[in-house]
């Protein structure tokens, strides 16, 4: 690839790199955070971790369709991260609530736009470019995990503060390579043909805003479900040509489940680890964190790996997901069965987290590859917008499900989601013909 044309790649990639340093070394230490500082039950905590992860990602979809119909993907990425700077800088304070918020509505304008406008700059180099863009994603959220780690020894405030000095670089590198990310005129006319629907979204959540957080969570996780099959529905209505978006479903349906798993690596899982592995280097005890640094480190190495072999030959998608489902599903269906034991050796975990970070890089790189094949012209970022829905799905799952942990044991928790998640990797495999791309 020319240098010219790398110019719009290396921006886009390391404005998400800064944003998933941030995003995740602040969710890799949240349920921590708020069963520390705000007294929630190690269920609780995991469901209001869920339920957040299932709010950018179901509401993400907004932020798509307000690309495609009014601001245009660049102009979404930039607003978004302005919002993530005031949120992270308000958790420094403590301010949960109106953090949370700042949070939710900036990642909702970043997610699904800053792929799109990578799916647009380079229509004919889907496998490469995603490949790469995912190589950045995991540096960013490799050094996010070492990061909060590290900080939150000292405390909580001065983790989410290099969120907020991270984000904030983000936008200085935005602005100084705006001139080479294409951008599209603001279609005014949106806010006049949708006027009833800003108007429920923002009374939902002014609703929303006088609940308490447990209450928002349930609500959340329900309508993050909801929203996936409503949208699916809406974009397979207006497409002129319905094949190739039946033949998505199949992928959709997977990796919601897939995802229900790796989002676990984020609180159950991390809350496991805490109460059951222990390390110490140097009388240092490692933190749960640095386990899922190691998923991301594992993913790195994956997506320079799926980047070469991309540039070198076709991938075949119907048979690398669902064997990257098989590895996940193994993972959790062993770590269910080692939960039983008082004390897990820390080399177990590092397996889980290499098998989960090897899959989860697989269907990352190769779920948006095939939603970008797959993807009707004049829907980019609404269809992006879809695959990232059945994130927020799997959290919205996650969030309903995440509470029985405090009732039932780690073994059945984590080995029954692995044995589910199986069962439809061997169903996708006996699918095979239908679903190759």
């Amino acid at each position: 690839m020319s240098k010219n044309k790398l110019k719009p790649l290396l921006p886009i990639c390391y404005i998400e790199a800064l944003e998933r340093f941030a995003f995740l070394g602040f969710l890799g230490i949240f349920v921590f955070y708020l069963m520390d500082t705000f007294s929630f039950s190690k269920g609780e905590a995991s469901a209001i971790s869920a339920s957040l992860g299932a709010a950018i990602y179901a509401f993400g979809i907004f932020g798509a369709y307000l690309s495609d119909f009014c601001l245009g993907a660049k102009r979404c990425v930039i607003l978004g991260i302005i919002f993530l700077t005031l949120g992270y800088l308000c958790l420094t304070f403590d301010l949960l609530t109106i953090s949370l918020f700042c949070i939710i509505f900036g990642s909702v304008l970043i997610k699904s736009n800053i792929t799109s406008l990578l799916s647009k700059s380079y229509p004919n180099d889907s496998e490469y470019v995603f490949s790469m863009f995912y190589i950045f994603v995991n540096i960013g959220c490799f050094l996010g995990q070492i990061s909060a780690g590290l900080l939150i020894l000292h405390s909580y405030n001065l983790a989410f503060f290099i969120s907020f000095f991270s984000v904030f670089c983000a936008i200085l590198v935005f602005f100084y390579n705006s001139k080479y990310i294409s951008s599209e005129p603001i279609k005014y006319d949106f806010f006049k043909n949708n006027i009833t629907m800003l108007i429920l979204i923002f009374l939902f959540i002014a609703f929303l805003a006088t609940q308490e957080l447990l209450i928002v969570s349930k609500i959340i996780s329900i309508f993050s479900i909801l929203i996936l099959i409503i949208f699916y529905i809406f974009i397979y209505r207006k497409i002129p040509t319905k094949n190739n978006f039946k033949k998505l479903a199949f992928y959709l349906i997977a990796a919601v489940f897939f995802y229900m798993l790796i989002f676990q690596s984020f609180n159950t899982l991390n809350i496991l680890i805490k109460s059951k592995v222990s390390f110490s280097i140097l009388n240092y005890q490692i933190p749960a964190s640095w386990y899922l640094a190691f998923m991301f480190l594992v993913s790195i190495f994956t997506s320079m790996l799926l980047s070469f072999i991309s540039k070198k030959s076709s991938i075949n998608e119907a048979l690398i997901i669902p064997a990257a489902m098989i590895i996940a599903a193994s993972s959790f269906i062993v770590l269910g069965m080692l939960s039983k034991d008082d004390f897990i050796n820390p080399i177990y975990i590092l397996i889980t987290y290499f098998m989960l970070g090897i899959s989860q890089t697989s269907i990352g790189v190769l779920g948006l590859s095939i939603v970008s094949k797959l993807t009707p012209s004049g829907f980019n970022s609404s269809t992006m917008g879809i695959w990232f829905l059945c994130s927020g799905a799997a959290q919205g799952i996650e969030g309903i499900i995440a509470k029985y942990i405090d009732n039932i044991s780690y073994e059945l928790y984590f080995s029954m989601q692995g044995f589910f998640v199986l069962f439809l990797a061997l169903l996708m495999l006996f699918a095979y013909k239908y679903l190759k791309v």
